[in-house]
């Protein structure tokens, strides 16, 4: 449903923009209304995006969209903006598919790993398919990641715009064990560097688009270890690793609409892997949509509301250090699922000649639908903050 609306946008918006052009050329005066135009969207999009520091009228805080969506604007040639972006994803209880799970149907709920057995029949020796049923040894209870990302944003162009992220995570995790052992395992250090380009192809006063085009490389590990029941230093499951180890592609497309005291957006962004990393694995790829309206409250602040969607394959292949039978996040096959989010935002434009150009933007969300290839960890909240600096 997000993805067909977004492509209905797109394609009105798109087809507005080609009547427009046909208009505009069909006038005796073209070349110099055209250019008028680019000047009045450029001193429009400066003053927009926070550049003027006296925070000229044109100024609005809902300018970028809510904490959580990346990519979502470009800038004025010569334009930069630099952020620090914290985001914090709670996770607690599992699930498969629709339905939560106990603890007790954790420990208890058989799972399965079918193989053939050589048996002795009739003197005859035949294989037979075994169901191997056996149950998990460690079950998780709860998980917190929280991301710090520093970026920058460059505007090499009216329409192109160049920009990278460099994340740093921490990852704790809460586990009991059959017995009734309870421990945790923490990992921390750099997630995987992210750096593209956003290009504009249309732009009017109300509509604009462009695409999303970065490149993921892995700066994290996937070597992170930790003490557990087991033993000493072991390595940790695909969850609690840092990064992918692979090189990921990451396309998408943006809309932004905007009025005198709303404004709307839709995204579509992917990660593709490339290839399996050095351990035999690759992490699934991920397809995620936004759709989202903000309101303009005062000058300075604007609330938000965005319905986000995120679909995860599963792993492709299996690292040979891990015992899916111990645990299922060592599981390559239970690590996808599909989640749709509700979520609530507050942008903030800092007014004034000292600290024009600063936002603060925050947004929290919870799920409104999940559905997991569990048992998995089922996400509970989702708390993004950021603050932006364009000059």
């Amino acid at each position: 449903m997000v993805v067909s609306i977004f492509f209905m946008t797109l394609t009105t918006v798109y087809a507005q923009n080609e009547s427009d052009t046909e208009e505009s050329t069909s006038d005796n005066q073209t070349g110099m209304e055209m250019s008028d135009e680019r000047r009045e969207d450029s001193a429009h999009d400066s003053s927009e995006m926070g550049n003027n520091a006296h925070g000229g009228r044109h100024a609005r805080p809902d300018a970028v969209a809510p904490a959580g969506v990346m990519g979502d604007h470009t800038h004025h040639e010569g334009r930069w903006m630099v952020s620090l972006k914290f985001m914090s994803m709670e996770m607690d209880g599992n699930r498969l598919g629709d339905d939560r799970k106990s603890l007790e149907e954790m420990f208890y709920f058989p799972q399965y790993s079918p193989q053939f057995t050589t048996v002795k029949s009739n003197g005859q020796f035949v294989q037979v398919l075994n169901p191997g049923a056996y149950y998990y040894s460690a079950v998780p209870i709860r998980m917190r990641m929280n991301m710090y990302m520093a970026g920058a944003m460059y505007g090499v162009s009216d329409n192109l715009t160049i920009m990278n992220t460099l994340p740093l995570m921490k990852i704790s995790m809460d586990h009991m064990t059959r017995r009734g052992q309870l421990f945790k395992t923490e990992t921390d250090g750099v997630g995987d560097y992210r750096f593209g380009m956003l290009y504009r192809f249309v732009n009017t006063d109300m509509h604009r688009l462009h695409w999303n085009l970065g490149l993921s490389l892995p700066t994290g590990s996937i070597e992170k270890k930790d003490d557990t029941p087991v033993g000493y230093k072991q390595k940790l499951p695909y969850p609690m690793q840092t990064g992918s180890g692979t090189y990921d592609i990451l396309p998408g497309v943006t809309y932004r609409g905007f009025a005198e005291d709303f404004s709307w957006g839709a995204q579509l962004l992917a990660t593709l892997r490339t290839s399996q990393n050095k351990n035999d694995y690759r992490l699934g790829n991920v397809y995620e949509s936004s759709l989202w309206i903000a309101y303009r409250l005062l000058d300075w602040l604007s609330v938000s509301a965005r319905l986000n969607g995120i679909e995860r394959d599963n792993i492709e292949g299996a690292d040979p250090d891990y015992d899916p039978q111990f645990i299922a996040t060592a599981d390559p096959e239970r690590r996808g699922g599909r989640v749709v989010r509700a979520l609530l935002g507050f942008n903030f434009l800092i007014p004034g000649e000292t600290f024009g150009g600063l936002r603060l933007n925050l947004e929290y969300g919870e799920p409104i639908y999940q559905h997991l290839n569990g048992p998995q960890l089922e996400e509970d909240a989702l708390f993004s903050a950021g603050v932006l600096y364009a000059f």
